[in-house]
């Protein structure tokens, strides 16, 4: 008996002692950042795996930025756990995925369909679920190395940064959990971030890449770039996608060129921007929108908190501008007896530009309703596209919808996916402008 308890004790020990038979050297890896889908030849796809350089980020030899502290490498595989098998001969360290901040498809891809992928970035213990995703304009492999951090050089948080906004975007929000969860649900699709390569720009202006409804170099040219000639071209020679963004005429929103990714012509070390979104039914991409379309899908879906939005007046040559954000959560109910659903929006507003020959101050009322109405067309316009364009219920009626039928299976059998572009639909706004600004005119 005392030679089997000290057997026990002794093997007990031994296990104590022992580390973790699969246990890694944070040294030994190299850990992605983002993860590229083009497609390759014979069924493949050309994956590209971006990873970081920590002894750049941490200042080693001096610290780095931009590329200097970003690696990839390309390679043709079937699939995700594949590329990675081939990576790990070609570099030194073991590729790790458990910090991956992005997966990007290109739009060819996205097109032909992404279960397969989704499926297995769902299905793996090592990538997180809250993984962002997007569909890239050009070549996946193109951003990825156009996107390179010139202000923060972590390059996981500059992802984070990128997509992660919750204010002041034109992009959705969108992980890689929702996208496996409305691929197979019926009542709701997808929409993700947009991004693309700028092939405009004048002299590189430092910082990172422009995003969404600044359209900085929207019309300027770039003085003094040393000994190229005047002005360098118009903006369309220096950005041909640029005469593809027409400027937006309605009243919300009103004058600004609506961008998608690869049409903002940036003055920047990093020519990859994020604009816009693409639209998906079930794994599919089925089309895009600019970012006037992506603002009113964020306010339908209540994914979005404030923005800065700009209205056409008839009291004045120069529009007026807003911060506007969400004052109350939307509202989606459904019908099913006429078929029918509404859909209420609650705005709150602070003026932030005003033209002189306006005093809106004095004139609540009025403007309030021109904004209302102004939002409540834009929105009408945008769920008539997702019926007639996309066929694609992007907003989540088919959500609202769910609570009139007793059983999924009920659901399923009403067949919403072929029915929703029968549905017949209205828009409710409410909108209060709450601060005038630090400045309070009288009649002029």
């Amino acid at each position: 008996m005392k030679i089997l308890k000290f057997l026990c004790a002794l093997i007990t020990a031994g296990l104590l002692l022992c580390s973790c038979y699969d246990s890694n050297e944070p040294n030994d890896l190299a850990y992605a950042t983002a993860v590229g889908i083009d497609k390759g030849e014979n069924n493949n796809f050309n994956i590209t795996i971006q990873f970081a350089k920590p002894h750049s980020i941490s200042g080693g030899e001096g610290g780095g930025s931009g590329e200097d502290i970003l690696g990839s490498l390309t390679v043709e595989a079937p699939n995700i756990y594949a590329a990675i098998g081939l990576g790990n001969h070609i570099i030194s360290k073991s590729l790790d995925l458990s910090h991956l901040q992005l997966f990007l498809f290109s739009e060819e891809v996205a097109k032909e369909g992404i279960h397969n992928f989704i499926e297995t970035i769902s299905r793996s213990k090592e990538i997180r679920p809250n993984v962002y995703t997007a569909v890239c304009k050009n070549k996946a492999s193109e951003y990825l190395k156009s996107a390179t951090p010139v202000v923060d050089i972590n390059p996981s948080k500059y992802y984070q940064l990128i997509f992660g906004k919750s204010d002041f975007r034109s992009i959705p929000e969108s992980y890689s959990q929702d996208l496996y969860f409305y691929m197979r649900l019926s009542g709701k699709n997808s929409v993700i971030p947009l991004a693309g390569v700028s092939e405009g720009g004048g002299e590189k202006g430092g910082g990172e890449s422009q995003q969404g409804q600044g359209g900085s170099g929207q019309g300027s040219s770039s003085e003094g770039s040393g000994g190229q000639g005047s002005q360098g071209g118009s903006s369309s020679e220096q950005n041909p996608l640029l005469e593809k963004a027409p400027v937006n005429t309605h009243n919300y929103e009103f004058s600004i060129r609506d961008y998608e990714a690869g049409q903002v012509e940036v003055f920047s070390d990093a020519k990859g921007e994020v604009t816009g979104s693409a639209v998906f039914k079930g794994d599919k991409m089925v089309g895009s929108m600019g970012i006037v379309d992506t603002q009113i899908y964020n306010y339908l879906t209540g994914d979005t908190s404030k923005n800065y939005v700009t209205f056409k007046t008839e009291k004045s040559t120069s529009p007026i501008t807003v911060l506007l954000g969400i004052d109350d959560k939307t509202r989606i109910t459904y019908d099913k007896k006429n078929h029918t659903s509404n859909i209420k929006l609650s705005f709150a507003a602070d003026f932030v530009a005003l033209p002189d020959d306006y005093v809106a101050e004095q004139d609540l009322e009025y403007f309030q309703s021109l904004a209302e109405k102004a939002i409540k067309e834009q929105a009408e316009a945008l769920i008539h596209r997702t019926q007639t364009e996309f066929n694609s219920d992007i907003v989540g009626f088919g959500m609202a919808a769910k609570n009139q039928f007793i059983t999924n299976k009920e659901f399923d059998r009403f067949n919403w996916d072929m029915k929703y572009k029968d549905m017949k639909y209205s828009v409710d706004v409410e909108l209060e402008v709450r601060r005038t600004g630090l400045t309070l005119r009288k009649d002029i």
